[in-house]
C-alpha cells in the first residue's frame, strides 16, 4: 500500500511540474506559451486572455510582470497565454495584430474581445472577469437558441 501511495504521489508531483510553463529564466510560469502548432488545441476550450508581444517592445516589457501576476491570481478561472508575435507571424496575421502588445480575450476558441484598458493587474483582472461573464452569458443564449422558433 505504501509503494502504491508513493508511486501515485510521485506521478502527481511530476504531472504538476509539466502543467506549468517555464520562462526564459527557467522560472515556473502560469502563462502558456502558444504557437501555431498548439494554439487551436489549447484555446478551443474555456476562457483565454492572450498577449501578442515582441521581446524588444518596451510596453510589453513594462506590462509583463503584471500579466504574469494576473495569470497566477486567476489561474483556476482564466487561462493566460502568450504569443511571441515576431516569431509567430501566421498567428499575428490571423488575428490582425498590428502593434504590441495586443491583448485578446478568447472564449471556447473564438476571439471575443480586444483589451483596450490599463495594462495593470487591476485593469487586466477586472477586464477578464467581466468579459468572461459576458462570454458565458452570450454562449448560454446561443445554446438556448432554437432554430424551430424561426
Amino acid at each position: 500500500m505504501n509503494k502504491l501511495l508513493t508511486v501515485t504521489l510521485f506521478f502527481a508531483i511530476l504531472f504538476c511540474c509539466f502543467c506549468q510553463e517555464e520562462t526564459e529564466n527557467n522560472e515556473v510560469s502560469d502563462v502558456v506559451k502558444l504557437t501555431k502548432d498548439n494554439f487551436d488545441k489549447k484555446v478551443s476550450k474555456g476562457s483565454w486572455f492572450i498577449k501578442f508581444y515582441s521581446e524588444s517592445c518596451r510596453h510589453c516589457q513594462l506590462m509583463a510582470e503584471d500579466f504574469e501576476y494576473s495569470a497566477t491570481n486567476l489561474k483556476n478561472k482564466i487561462n493566460f497565454g502568450s504569443v511571441l508575435a515576431t516569431e509567430e507571424e501566421e498567428l499575428s496575421r490571423r488575428f490582425r495584430v498590428m502593434s504590441y502588445p495586443t491583448l485578446l480575450f478568447f472564449y471556447n476558441g473564438e476571439e471575443f474581445q480586444k483589451f483596450r484598458g490599463e495594462r495593470t493587474v487591476d485593469g487586466m483582472s477586472n477586464f477578464v472577469l467581466k468579459t468572461e461573464k459576458r462570454a458565458e452569458k452570450q454562449s448560454k443564449k446561443n445554446d438556448d437558441w432554437d432554430i424551430s422558433e424561426l
